[in-house]
C-alpha cells in the first residue's frame, strides 16, 4: 500500500525540526571539535537520558527470547572472528595497489574482501611527493591562519580545517577520485 504525504507537510515538518535544532544548538557556546569526543578532549563521557533507556526497554519487551538468541548468535561470531584475525593478523584488511583497481581477477577478491570488512588499503594511489606536496600545502595554511582550530591544544593532531588548497587538490585528483 503506497501513502501518500503532501509536500506541504515535509516542509512544514522540516522547518520544525530545524527550528527546534536552531534553538537547541544556539545556547551552546562555541567550542572545537574535541567537544564531541569525550575520550580525546580529556572530558567525561556523558550518559544518554533516561528516555533512552525507556525506548530499549519498549523494544526489548516481548521479544527477550529473540533478542537472547540474536546475542549468542553474535558472541559465537565474535569469537570465531577474534581468531581469525589472530591467526590472520593485519592482512585480515584487503589490500591493493591502484594500478590495479582494474584488474578483473585482482578487484573480485578485494571487493569480496572490502564488503565483508567494511575498510580497505589501496596502495599508490598518488605518489609520495604529492601527497607530502598536499600535507605541506595544509602545514602552510595552518601556519598562515593561526586561529585554525585544533586539538589536543598541547600537541595538536586533529585540525578543524576541511578547505585548505592542499585538501581541495587530494580530494579533486583523479587517481582518489577513481579509488
Amino acid at each position: 500500500m503506497r501513502y501518500a504525504v503532501r509536500p506541504s507537510s515535509i516542509i512544514n515538518h522540516c522547518r520544525t525540526f530545524a527550528t527546534a535544532t536552531t534553538r537547541e544548538h544556539a545556547s551552546k557556546a562555541e567550542g572545537d571539535i574535541s567537544s564531541v569526543f569525550a575520550s580525546l578532549s580529556g572530558g567525561e563521557a556523558t550518559p544518554l537520558p533516561p528516555r533512552f533507556a525507556k525506548v530499549k526497554q519498549d523494544l526489548i519487551k516481548g521479544n527477550e527470547p529473540a533478542i537472547i538468541a540474536s546475542w549468542t548468535r553474535l558472541l559465537s561470531t565474535l569469537r570465531s572472528e577474534i581468531d581469525n584475525i589472530s591467526t590472520t593478523g593485519s592482512a585480515i584488511i584487503p589490500e591493493i595497489d591502484y594500478s590495479e583497481i582494474r584488474n578483473h581477477s585482482r578487484i573480485h577478491g578485494f571487493s569480496r574482501g572490502l564488503k565483508k570488512r567494511g575498510a580497505a588499503v589501496v596502495r599508490g594511489v598518488v605518489s609520495e611527493d604529492t601527497a607530502l606536496g598536499w600535507k605541506e600545502e595544509i602545514k602552510e595554511y595552518i601556519r598562515q591562519n593561526p586561529s585554525t582550530k585544533a586539538f589536543p591544544k598541547d600537541n595538536p593532531a586533529v585540525y578543524e580545517l576541511y578547505w585548505s588548497s592542499g585538501q581541495i587538490k587530494a580530494r579533486a585528483n583523479p587517481n582518489v577520485v577513481e579509488t
